[in-house]
């Protein structure tokens, strides 16, 4: 019928817009990572007289973090999965190393 044929063209519209926001969000998600690594690198690295203790960490943060990213990716559908639990997992190791 033409209400479902319309229902179907507004859901198709409104999926176009929405990956194209998801889109966005991941690239400028990326940027931000892109320039945090960067920012890493170009730091002076410790000398050999200062050398810090390594940080031991059992993975468990990543873990967690992983979890949570997808459950959170989620509601943006199979990319946002994935592209959640990357960060968490980032996010997670981050958290971890800083305890």
């Amino acid at each position: 019928s033409i209400a479902t044929i319309l229902l179907i063209t507004v859901v198709i519209i409104l999926l176009q817009r929405g990956f194209a926001s998801l889109e966005g969000a991941i690239a400028r998600g990326f940027e931000g990572l892109i320039a945090e690594i960067r920012r890493l690198s170009r730091s002076p690295s410790p000398s050999s007289a200062k050398k810090e203790e390594e940080a031991r960490t059992t993975g468990g943060g990543a873990f967690l973090g992983m979890i949570a990213g997808g459950l959170v990716g989620l509601l943006l559908g199979p990319m946002g999965v994935v592209v959640g639990g990357i960060i968490g997992a980032i996010l997670g190791i981050g958290l971890n190393a800083k305890a």
